[in-house]
């Protein structure tokens, strides 16, 4: 195989190999999946919340769990947003999940991964179009990395049934072979080039 050649297949490989560290693969981070009961009304102007610790240094989506004893008259769109403060702060993403009732159970939002400081509390907080959806709870302290919100109050034996979701592969940093097989590319193409440019 000539050296052109050689250096084409490698940067082809390593085309594939880049965009599939550009794919979006969302992985659970922070998981509070017991449920026992309804907790903060969604409805906007009530500060319905979670403080929360991301394992990872991005965060890609959020979820919460919708109570199913309250009305499924009606439905609602709810929006997650995620916050550097319990009240004011920076709004650092959100997502909204359109015609929930209380009948829909989790539900989650997603948005393209938006960097964090691990180990650091943030704070997710809903709103809704539809008052009488109720996020649900677990109580005992069941989530040790934070404590559920509501209209200011931190309720430190209560956490909402919640989830937060991060982005596995834009949090991973190329490997050593990655870095090699960049590094081959980049002599092939320009050997190729000083080999066309004495031809």
């Amino acid at each position: 195989m000539s050296l052109r050649k050689c250096a084409l297949a490698v940067c082809a490989s390593l085309s594939l190999a880049v965009s599939g560290l550009a794919t979006a693969t969302p992985i659970v981070d922070q998981d509070n999946p017991t449920m026992i009961g309804g907790f903060c009304s969604t409805g906007a102007g009530f500060l319905c919340g979670q403080s929360f610790r991301q394992t990872s240094s991005n965060i890609s989506g959020a979820g919460i769990f919708v109570h199913p004893a309250w009305t499924t008259s009606r439905s609602g769109d709810v929006t997650i947003g995620i916050f550097d403060a319990v009240t004011g702060g920076n709004m650092l993403a959100q997502g909204t999940a359109y015609n929930i009732d209380s009948n829909s159970g989790w539900v989650d939002v997603f948005w393209n991964p938006v960097a964090l400081t691990a180990n650091t509390d943030y704070f997710l907080r809903l709103s809704t179009t539809n008052r009488e959806l109720v996020a649900a709870y677990s109580n005992s302290g069941a989530y040790v990395n934070g404590n559920a919100v509501y209209d200011g109050y931190v309720y430190t034996t209560y956490d909402l049934t919640f989830r937060t979701y991060a982005d596995e592969e834009a949090a991973a940093v190329p490997e050593p072979v990655s870095l090699a097989l960049l590094g081959m590319g980049l002599l092939g193409v320009a050997a190729s080039r000083r080999k066309l440019g004495k031809g």
